[in-house]
């Protein structure tokens, strides 16, 4: 059986969406089944509720969100058993959608399984590897595509705008001096929006993507506590028999403690390795692996000089795992393999020990690479701003990268 999801209030209003899967996310995540902005669907939480088939029916749960889920007026706790027109509120004045169910299924594709919560150990070593590439890369880059038309679409609509502004000002030249101030204010931030449109519409993120996903690893830390933590990590030096890789000194230390127990497994694949710690940078929030291997794995494609032209309004591209294992991954990552999320930003802010971002990140996301419009490395991802939703992230410089790498033993 089917379910129909119809968005009856909210920015989406009237917008309707099809599945046939066991486990459906909604929220604002980028990679969410149902998705919501969150600069309009302000109560929305990243994850924040589920609709799972079960045997009994479909249910819908809360996935711990601030703002809380509702059916029909009644709060969520736990599973709660849904029935066809049933309306799921997020948060108190938040979007509603409309539950329906369908007696034939849309696709023959075979379905995902919900994700344990389980983290990989040291007997998963034997998982078989998943096909590389596939879906996802095709996927981003027709939502690419789509991205650079509406690009294209805004930048005319924005530069009209200008010169009506113009036309604008100079008619109205004789008006009080506030209302020029305020035309020129107008024409200034007017002229700023579409820099930035332009600015974004020169980065190819499906490029990016396609030329250095397969680097990019998905990295759990475990420590003697019985903690576990996960976090993503990148090649950047790979030869036969052993790669080197970046990723956040916090993810693998904890409280002075290295983590003994490192697994790494690359997009694309269920491959778990084992890595162990080569060293961390005294200063910056970065560590280096190592990762034992008969094959040379692949690496990112650059990394920028030490000192790269970086400006504000740059365009910036981010590969990671944000959420984790904990992320739908079109199927139980054990069988499908994982999936890095490819994601879009601008410099906010370029500092000699940071990078700010206006983006998107989440837990997971710490340790990922974030790439100029050249597709070349210039900052790690490592944790982002507390009150802004995982909008504003920071990155740690490449000149840091170097600095770990400068020591590194050479490979043979």
């Amino acid at each position: 059986m089917s379910i129909r999801l119809e968005i009856r209030a909210g920015e989406r209003v009237g917008q309707a969406v099809t599945l046939d899967k066991t486990y459906i996310t909604i929220g604002r995540h980028p990679a969410a089944d149902v998705r919501f902005e969150a600069y309009y669907e302000t109560p929305i939480s990243a994850r924040h509720a589920a609709v799972v088939r079960r045997d009994s029916g479909w249910v819908v749960r809360d996935l711990g969100s601030a703002a809380g889920t509702f059916v029909n007026g009644e709060r969520v706790v736990g599973d709660l058993l849904l029935e066809s027109g049933d309306m799921i509120e997020l948060g108190r004045g938040g979007p509603v959608t409309q539950v329906s169910f369908l007696p034939e299924p849309v696709t023959r594709e075979r379905e995902a399984l919900p994700v344990e919560r389980t983290r990989p150990t040291a007997a998963e070593l034997r998982l078989r590897p998943a096909p590389l590439g596939g879906i996802t890369v095709a996927s981003i880059e027709q939502a690419a595509r789509r991205r650079q038309a509406a690009i294209r679409r805004r930048g005319v609509l924005a530069g009209a705008l200008v010169v009506a502004l113009a036309g604008g000002w100079i008619w109205h030249s004789g008006q009080s001096g506030a209302r020029e101030e305020l035309l020129r204010r107008q024409m200034r931030d007017t002229a700023q929006r579409q820099r930035e449109i332009i600015s974004t519409a020169m980065l190819d993120l499906a490029r990016i993507a396609r030329e250095n996903r397969s680097a990019v690893a998905l990295v759990v830390a475990q420590f003697d506590d019985g903690s576990s933590f996960s976090g993503t990590g990148f090649v950047v030096r790979s030869s036969r028999g052993e790669a080197l890789i970046v990723t956040n000194r916090h993810l693998v230390t904890t409280g002075g403690a290295h983590s003994k127990r490192l697994s790494v497994v690359l997009d694309g694949s269920s491959q778990t390795y084992a890595a162990e710690i080569v060293s961390v940078h005294g200063v910056a929030d970065l560590a280096l692996l190592r990762v034992k291997t008969p094959s040379r794995l692949p690496a990112v494609r650059a990394i920028a000089p030490a000192n790269p032209a970086l400006a504000e309004g740059a365009p910036v591209a981010m590969l990671g795992y944000p959420l984790g294992l904990d992320l739908q991954m079109g199927g139980d990552w054990r069988e499908v393999g994982v999936s890095a999320t490819s994601m879009q930003g601008t410099v906010s802010r370029v500092l000699p020990t940071l990078v700010q971002v206006d983006g998107y990140g989440a837990q997971g996301s710490s340790g990922s690479p974030i790439f100029n419009a050249k597709g070349e490395v210039v900052a790690v991802l490592y944790g982002s701003e507390r009150d802004s939703a995982g909008r504003i992230i920071y990155g740690v410089p490449v000149r840091f990268v170097h600095e770990l790498l400068r020591d590194a033993p050479r490979q043979r």
